[in-house]
This record gives C-alpha cells, structure tokens and sequence, in this order.
C-alpha cells in the first residue's frame, strides 16, 4: 500500500491516464483519494503496521534520489526504475529481518 502511494507511483498513474484522456485534469490529491479509498482495503493503509511501511517507503525513496551520479531529473522521469528499486530495497530488509 505504501508503495502504491508513494509519489513516483501517483505521478505515473497521473502521466497514464493524462495520455489515455486527452483533455481531462486530474489532481494527484484526487488520485491519492480514489486509491485510498476505492481500491486499496483499509488494513493496508491503516494501522502500525501500514505506518512503518510508509516511513520505510519514504526513507528508501529519499535514499534512492540521493544516489551519486544520476541526476534528479532523471530519476524523477524513470519512476519504475524507482519503484523497482524500492521494491528491491524492501524485499531484501525483509529477507534480512527474517
């Protein structure tokens, strides 16, 4: 759930359906709203656990922009590349956890 709404993700959706329907606006605080609440349940946004999803989402998504030698343009232009890294970054704390 973090994940899903972590910027790079809201923007991409935003990107998405701004080239399917041409001439419709849509806010990334009204995209936030529909994920929230219309597709994702509410135990995964919501709770203790949800909670230290989201700061590691945000930590790692800081980490990630910080990276030497790429630029924030093109980090921010390749949002999948970002989230794949995310999502490789949280898969390995867990794997270490365990």
């Amino acid at each position: 759930g973090a994940i899903v709404l972590s910027k790079p993700i809201v923007s991409a959706i935003r990107r998405d359906i701004r080239k399917l329907s041409s001439g419709l606006t849509i806010e990334i605080t009204e995209i936030e709203k529909i994920l929230q609440n219309e597709v994702l349940k509410r135990d995964v946004i919501e709770g203790d656990e949800a909670s230290k999803a989201i700061s590691r989402v945000h930590k790692l998504s800081r980490r990630a922009t910080k990276r030497p030698g790429i630029s924030r343009r093109k980090e921010a232009a390749s949002s999948e590349d970002l989230t794949t890294s995310l999502s490789d970054q949280l898969l390995k704390e867990k794997e270490e956890q365990t």
